[in-house]
């Protein structure tokens, strides 16, 4: 895996790398509910698009490489195991297919969660 490192650009290499980020937008799913005792409350799941701010944009050789996520997530199963990770979408394919924020529990009788995802896809026209 390659390093990560903060570099400034000529405004015009910024402006260039801003005008290929605009080709991609993040697509967030949020998805949230409850169920208790197999008698499942309701489910519902949300969609909406982001845009990629400048501290997420990563860049390689110059161009629009991807984006980084931050994510919290916190599977809370029986003393849960928290996880902070910092998740590579690239624009090429070659990273992780999604990052995931937010929780999830579940015990025998009771589940609830709320967590998004994201998705780096081409902006929809």
């Amino acid at each position: 895996m390659e390093s990560i490192s903060l570099k400034d650009y000529s405004d015009k290499a910024y402006s260039q790398i801003l005008t290929e980020r605009n080709d991609f937008v993040l697509r967030c799913e949020r998805r949230y509910g409850d169920d208790y005792g197999g008698c499942q409350e309701g489910e519902e799941s949300v969609t909406t698009y982001e845009e990629i701010i400048p501290e997420r944009i990563l860049v390689k050789d110059g161009h629009f490489a991807g984006a980084l996520i931050m994510t919290d997530y916190y599977p809370y199963n029986g003393g849960g195991n928290r996880q902070y990770n910092e998740v590579m979408l690239l624009a090429d394919g070659s990273g992780s297919s999604f990052a995931r924020d937010g929780y999830s529990f579940s015990n025998d009788d009771h589940s609830k969660w709320d967590y998004t995802d994201y998705y780096l896809e081409k902006r929809p026209e």
